[in-house]
């Protein structure tokens, strides 16, 4: 899942599939340009088929905000962070 308004700049970002336990969130709370609460999942989300099918994908129950954090949490689904990452939120996406 992917905003259409965030654009990564920083070429340390791999969109691959999420092999580990969880899905991937890339636009991390602490990288994110506008959202920096901790519980924030959004932005860019690599999603595993079998959390995409639990999480029900893009329900056409959830509108505007599509409450990904909501409904990962709702089903007990792990997500990871990218680590090691050198930009910061003012210079990590467009």
């Amino acid at each position: 899942m992917h905003d259409v308004d965030l654009l990564p700049i920083n070429d340390e970002f791999r969109y691959e599939y999420p092999s580990g336990a969880g899905s991937l969130h890339i636009a991390a709370p602490e990288l994110h340009p506008k959202y920096h609460y901790e519980n924030f999942v959004g932005g860019i989300l690599l999603v595993r088929t079998d959390h995409f099918q639990a999480m029900n994908g893009i329900s056409n129950r959830y509108w505007n905000w599509d409450l990904e954090d909501v409904r990962i949490r709702d089903q007990g689904l792990r997500v990871t962070r990218p680590k090691d990452i050198t930009t910061s939120k003012s210079d990590t996406f467009r």
